[in-house]
C-alpha cells in the first residue's frame, strides 16, 4: 500500500485545486473504467530560487483572477472574485482556480461520466468538455487524459504531446511540466496474476522525448536542475539528464526536496540544510524543519518553531508552538492553539483567533473560526465563505 500511496501522492494527474476544505480530484479508477471523486490534498508551490543576502526577497503575489468555491445547497462549484463576488454561478461538479486565464471545470451530462473542459472569465468553455480527467494549465500545457489517451494540450485546446505505453509497462498517470520535464507514473505489467504490483516513474521534455526511463520508485518533480528520487533504501537527487548528482542513504534524507537552493538532511536524529553541491551549509541541529519559501525556512528546536534564513541565522527565534511556511510573504504561527497572521518582521497582523487555516495564494486564504470556513484578505476581512456561500 506504501508504493500505492506514493505513486498516487506524485504522479497521478491531479486536477489543481483551491484550497478550501472540500477539496476534489478526479483520479483513475484501478481498472482504468470512468473517473471517481474522492479528496485530496493540494500540492505544494513551486517556489523561486534565491540567492543568500539579508536583503528581503521580492515575493510575488499569484495572479488568480477567480477562486472556485463549492455551494453548501447544490453542491456545485463556481467562481467568486477577490472582492467576494459571485461572477460565475455555481453549475460544474468540479472546478479549480484559474490558472494562466483559463479555469478548469467538470461537468456531468446525464448518467455519464465527469467531463473536463476549460472555461474563460466570462464563464464561456474556450475547451469543450471532452477529457476524462484533466489538471490546471501550468508552463504552457495541461495534462489531459481523453479516453484511453493520455497527454498534453496546449491553450487553444490542441493535443500537442501523446503519450504511449512503453513494452513492458503500463502508462498510469502523469503530471504537470517543471524546468522542461514532466512526470510520468507506469505500472510493471505483471507475468504473474498473483505477483505484487510494481511502480515507477519515467520523465519526458516538451517533446514527448523520454529523458529519464522508468527506474526509480517514486520521483518529484524538478526544481532548478535536480529531482529526488528514490529506490529501495536509497534516496538520489539527478539532473534534467538523470546523471545522479548526489546519493542517500534513506535514513540520512528527509523528504523535504531542494527549494530556493537549499534541501533538508537528517544527521543523527537532527536536521538541517545542504546546498545543490551536497555541502552541509546549515547544520543538523534542529528537531523538525519545513522547506525554504520567501527566503526563510520554519524550524523547531525543543518544543518551539522560529525562523531561519538560508544562512541559518534566525530572523524568528523560536516562540510558537508551530509556524507554517511563509507564501506570499506571510506566514501562520499557532498560539495557544489558535492560528495568527505574521509578517518577516514578526509583526502579528491578524490576531490569532482561527482554529485552521492555509497559505495565503492569489492574495487570499482560506480560514475556519467556529466551525465556518472563511476566504480572508491580506488585512484579515473576510471576504468569502466559500461553503456557506455568505
Amino acid at each position: 500500500m506504501k508504493k500505492i500511496w506514493l505513486i498516487i501522492v506524485f504522479l497521478l494527474i491531479a486536477t489543481a485545486c483551491n484550497e478550501i476544505e472540500e477539496k476534489v480530484q478526479l483520479t483513475e479508477s484501478d481498472t482504468g473504467e470512468e473517473a471517481e471523486v474522492s479528496e485530496a490534498l493540494p500540492e505544494n508551490d513551486k517556489e523561486k530560487e534565491i540567492e543568500a543576502s539579508d536583503e528581503v526577497p521580492e515575493v510575488a503575489v499569484a495572479d488568480v483572477p477567480l477562486f472556485s468555491f463549492r455551494d453548501k445547497e447544490s453542491r456545485k462549484y463556481g467562481f467568486f472574485n477577490k472582492e467576494g463576488e459571485v461572477v460565475i454561478e455555481p453549475q460544474f461538479v468540479y472546478a479549480a482556480d484559474f490558472s494562466e486565464g483559463l479555469g478548469l471545470v467538470a461537468i456531468v451530462e446525464g448518467s455519464g461520466p465527469a467531463e473536463h473542459g476549460f472555461i474563460d472569465v466570462n464563464g464561456e468553455f474556450v475547451i469543450e468538455p471532452q477529457f476524462k480527467r484533466a489538471n490546471s494549465f501550468s508552463n504552457g500545457y495541461a495534462a489531459v487524459l481523453k479516453g484511453a489517451e493520455y497527454g498534453y494540450i496546449n491553450p487553444q485546446g490542441e493535443m500537442v504531446i501523446i503519450l504511449e505505453h512503453l513494452s513492458g509497462y503500463q502508462l498510469i498517470g502523469h503530471d504537470d511540466f517543471s524546468d522542461g520535464l514532466a512526470r510520468l507514473g507506469y505500472r510493471k505489467t505483471k507475468t504473474d496474476p498473483q505477483q505484487e504490483s510494481e511502480y515507477f516513474v519515467a520523465y519526458i521534455n516538451t517533446n514527448g522525448e523520454m529523458i529519464i526511463s522508468p527506474m526509480y520508485e517514486t520521483g518529484t518533480y524538478f526544481n532548478k536542475g535536480l529531482a529526488l528520487v528514490h529506490n529501495e533504501q536509497t534516496e538520489y537527487y539527478i539532473d534534467t539528464e538523470g546523471n545522479v548528482v548526489m546519493e542517500f542513504d534513506q535514513e540520512e534524507i528527509f523528504r523535504c526536496p531542494f527549494q530556493e537552493g537549499l534541501a533538508c538532511v537528517t544527521e543523527n536524529g537532527k536536521r538541517g540544510f545542504i546546498n545543490r553541491d551536497g555541502e552541509m551549509v546549515i547544520e543538523p541541529r534542529y528537531d523538525r524543519v519545513e522547506s525554504f519559501s520567501n527566503g526563510l525556512a520554519s524550524v523547531k528546536k525543543g518544543e518551539s518553531w522560529g525562523y531561519i534564513n538560508n544562512e541559518g541565522e534566525y530572523l524568528i527565534e523560536p516562540q510558537y508552538s508551530h509556524a507554517q511556511s511563509f507564501s506570499e510573504g506571510l506566514a501562520w504561527v499557532e498560539i495557544e492553539g489558535k492560528w495568527g497572521l505574521i509578517d518577516r518582521t514578526n509583526q502579528l497582523l491578524v490576531d490569532p483567533i482561527f482554529d485552521n487555516a492555509l497559505s495565503f495564494h492569489g492574495g487570499l486564504a482560506l480560514v475556519t473560526v467556529d466551525e465556518e470556513s472563511w476566504f480572508i484578505n491580506r488585512s484579515g476581512d473576510f471576504i468569502f465563505s466559500p461553503l456557506n456561500n455568505k
